[in-house]
């Protein structure tokens, strides 16, 4: 419910510098736009990638002796000296093709993008906060792509026929084990992190690298900012709360400092509601971002958040209690290091710690889940020449659980166990023509008291000048959720994906297929539930899931910028308590969901509009004698935004709206059942409210800067 993410809505995006401000062109010999090239001054981290025409702008305060480097994947990297004490410098650049005079091909296999500075790789913050639907979460962006399941009732990201567990996130490169903010089954939840802290987005939807595992189906990948551009104090005021910000930036170093409030109590006395809340969502956040150049143009970065939340809910199911309250309070530490060694070395170290506490008070019993979770990850890259790659690392976590229950007396359990992997892989441009992506992952798990070995590999094979064909093979292994770990030891479960994928890109349109298979084995199996106790808990399930993602995107309209994506799934399991193989109820066979963006130069305004239509979920009735029959409705939704670009007394001010379901639509997510004693009773699970609206005012407190929030 922390819509109030949004804080800095773009203000964020804007810069200003009294530093040299470098421009330019980076094309290959035959006068071609090289997009996602990397440009930076040596010695230092300031730099950009160029964009779809191969331009770059960024500033700089150029060090004694400063070079311009250059370089891109399948062509020969560039160093140029920097004339310094001119307020302004221009390049135009010509890269050598590394092997031949084509372009090199890329390994996009189960990327699917929605904005790139490379190939196939990330969601920028304004295509986040700028899709109407998404309502500024991660994650409400990524359901707009192939592969991703929308379920509206959990909010989470559900990927190819997977359970939101099945996919991990990464905080510069360590995992985060806590992503997501709390909440009450049939409330949708929201990622904890706005999307304005991140450079980019990176969403896998298979046969992701060796350097990410316990995940079966799904890895989303969140890199932080730099430095930001100069010091300046943003303020957010929001229909559901507010936001203060400040950025002190000085020349090798900056200290970012956020603080959030949100209530949804006022909003809920405008807005009507389908569930009766007997106190609404509220509770703060404060971030705090410590970046620091180092040496040899390395950066040193410390992320730290904490958030605390409450909400009290009445007449909950139509099984139990007629009240139900929700505390939660989450601690994320997070210090890393990128830092290149010389020209072929560079390492990039990490480490955690997560603190998450949530407490449930059913009826008059309280139920208490505590976790802590320590965590190391490094990595180490050696460039051999312009064709091969190579990388290694290891990660290692230290996992304390502990769960409690007290009613008319206390329940208590928990464990502790390591986790510990070593992973290797290499990148080589065997052609321009042909690029093999191989590696491996050795996993050691004393929660399951096992290890194991998973193989990886991908293939990328040029089929025309704007096209290409990429394969690729990956074996996955996952820990059961928590819960299941209190019970008894039980083994990792596993998945084997197989994925064919084409793209063609051209003039600014970009249209990718990819077919996948994923086969399931060892799911845990069991009898019982959770609240009565389980019983015969083994690794005995399997499944597979099979379908098709289709994506289309269209920049060439001047001011429109619009995507079209559609997902299959087919996908049946046996696991958990199912009696039989069956279709889960996070996993709907058709999506298909449109975006679409129009700035109007002369308003200062950009406008948009996402149209998401989601076939009918599985859901067992307890009343018929088959598993998982029915279906609900089809998922309807248009969502529609707004934003004003102004200003207020000489501060850059951006004006806000948004609202969701504008056609009022009767969404049905499932249903809850219950016994009377002489037949079943069914309440249906929906939406929380019919509409969601936000308005919004973002203020960027200085000078009147807009030039980088124009390409709105």
């Amino acid at each position: 419910m922390k819509t109030m993410l949004l804080p800095a809505f773009l203000l964020c995006c804007l810069s200003a510098s009294a530093q040299t401000i470098l421009t330019g062109r980076i094309t290959n010999t035959k006068g071609e736009a090289l997009p996602g090239a990397n440009v930076y001054v040596t010695g230092t981290f300031d730099g950009a990638s160029t964009d779809n025409a191969g331009r770059f702008r960024f500033s700089s305060d150029l060090p004694d002796s400063a070079l311009l480097a250059v370089s891109y994947l399948g062509y020969k990297n560039q160093q140029l000296p920097i004339s310094r004490g001119r307020d302004s410098l221009h390049f135009d650049i010509r890269l050598k093709e590394a092997v031949n005079e084509m372009k090199a091909v890329t390994i996009t296999a189960g990327s699917f993008e929605a904005s790139d500075t490379k190939k196939a790789v990330m969601l920028k913050p304004l295509d986040i906060v700028t899709t109407a639907s998404a309502a500024g979460d991660i994650v409400g962006a990524l359901n707009t792509l192939p592969g991703a399941s929308r379920i509206g009732d959990d909010g989470r990201l559900f990927v190819r026929g997977g359970d939101a567990s099945e996919t991990k996130t990464y905080l510069d490169g360590v995992p985060v084990p806590s992503p997501y903010s709390q909440g009450f089954p049939g409330v949708p939840v929201r990622g904890r992190y706005s999307p304005f802290l991140f450079s980019g987005t990176f969403f896998s939807t298979g046969g992701y690298s060796a350097e990410y595992g316990d995940a079966l189906s799904s890895v989303l990948i969140l890199n932080t900012n730099d430095l930001p551009a100069k010091t300046q104090t943003e303020v957010s005021l929001l229909s559901v709360g507010t936001g203060l910000q400040h950025h002190q930036v000085g020349q090798k170093r900056s200290l970012s400092v956020s603080a959030n409030y949100f209530d949804l109590k006022p909003y809920m006395v405008v807005i009507p509601q389908n569930l009766r809340w007997l106190r609404a969502p509220h509770g703060g956040d404060i971030t705090l971002n410590y970046r620091q150049k180092t040496k040899g143009g390395g950066m040193f970065k410390i992320f730290a958040s904490g958030q605390h939340g409450r909400s009290r809910l009445e007449n909950f199911n139509l099984e139990a209690y007629d009240q139900i309250g929700l505390r939660n309070d989450n601690v994320y530490v997070n210090a890393s290091l990128r830092q290149p060694l010389n020209q072929q070395w560079s390492i990039q170290s990490g480490m955690a710690y997560s603190y998450d506490k949530q407490l449930i008070w059913p009826g008059t019993a309280q139920k208490s889940d505590r976790e802590q979770v320590f965590t190391h990850r490094s990595l180490l890259r050696y460039q051999l020449n312009d064709a091969i790659t190579l990388k290694g690392g290891i990660e290692t976590n230290y996992r304390d659980f502990a769960f409690s229950f007290t009613d008319s007396q206390q329940v208590a359990a928990g464990f502790t166990g390591w986790y510990s992997a070593f992973f290797a892989e290499m990148d080589f441009i065997i052609t321009n023509y042909l690029t093999l992506r191989t590696g491996f992952r050795a996993e050691n798990s004393g929660l399951t008291d096992s290890a194991r070995i998973a193989t990886r590999t991908a293939l990328a094979l040029k089929t025309g000048k704007n096209a290409q064909l990429s394969m690729a093979y990956g074996r996955f292994f996952q820990d059961p959720n928590r819960e299941l770990l209190l019970y008894q030891q039980v083994g990792a479960e596993q998945a084997d994906h197989y994925l064919l994928s084409y793209q063609y890109e051209a003039n600014k349109r970009l249209l990718r297929a990819e077919a996948y298979v994923k086969a399931y084995d060892r799911l845990v199996r069991y009898q019982g539930t959770f609240n009565g106790g389980l019983q015969n808990i083994r690794n005995t399930g399997y499944g597979h899931a099979y379908g098709l993602d289709i994506f289309w995107r269209d920049r060439s309209i001047r001011a429109l910028d619009y995507w079209v994506s559609y997902s299959w799934l087919k996908t049946e399991r046996l696991q958990q308590d199912y009696p039989t193989l069956a279709t889960p109820g996070y996993a709907p066979q058709h999506q298909v969901s449109v975006v679409a963006k129009y700035y109007m130069a002369k308003l200062t305004s950009q406008a948009g509009f996402t149209w998401t239509s989601v076939a009918g979920r599985s859901y067992d009735d307890p009343a018929t004698a088959l598993f998982q029959d029915g279906k609900t409705p089809a998922y309807h939704d248009l969502s529609l935004n707004w934003s004003y670009l102004t200003s207020i007394k000489g501060n850059f001010t951006i004006v806000y709206a948004s609202v969701s379901n504008v056609l009022g639509f009767h969404n049905v997510f499932g249903y809850n059942f219950s016994h009377d004693g002489t037949q079943w009773q069914r309440r249906e699970v929906g939406q929380t409210a019919t509409r969601f609206f936000v308005l919004g005012c973002f203020i960027s407190l200085g000078k009147n800067q807009r030039s980088d929030a124009d390409g709105l």
